[in-house]
């Protein structure tokens, strides 16, 4: 066995002794809550932290939303505002519908 064979069994090691620890810890429905807080609230600070690497500055993402209407506009395929206008003043039982949807789908898919 090698230096670096060793080295990835010690790390594999102790993750099996952290995950061992973590799962004694989840005996009670609270720890168990907060540990899944903690998570989601990492994951958050994660995405926090790491949102702005590709590209800092909000005018990349409007300046490529132009770009991507354009696009739309030139293969004549732009639709999408004409719609929605139509649907929020002729179809209000449809727009009250599709907000509840995504009210009550939004966290659980991006939770899952």
């Amino acid at each position: 066995m090698n230096a670096m064979d060793t080295g990835q069994a010690k790390v594999r090691a102790s993750m099996v002794a952290m995950i061992a620890r973590v799962t004694r810890l989840d005996r009670s429905p609270e720890r168990g809550h907060l540990l899944e807080l903690a998570l989601y609230l990492g994951a958050y600070l994660v995405y926090l932290l790491t949102r702005g690497l590709i590209f800092s500055d909000p005018q990349v993402a409007l300046s490529n939303a132009d770009r991507v209407i354009s696009a739309e506009q030139a293969l004549r395929m732009f639709w999408e505002p004409g719609w929605q206008a139509w649907i929020i003043a002729h179809a209000p039982a449809l727009v009250a519908f599709f907000n509840w949807v995504y009210i009550l789908t939004y966290w659980p898919i991006v939770l899952g």
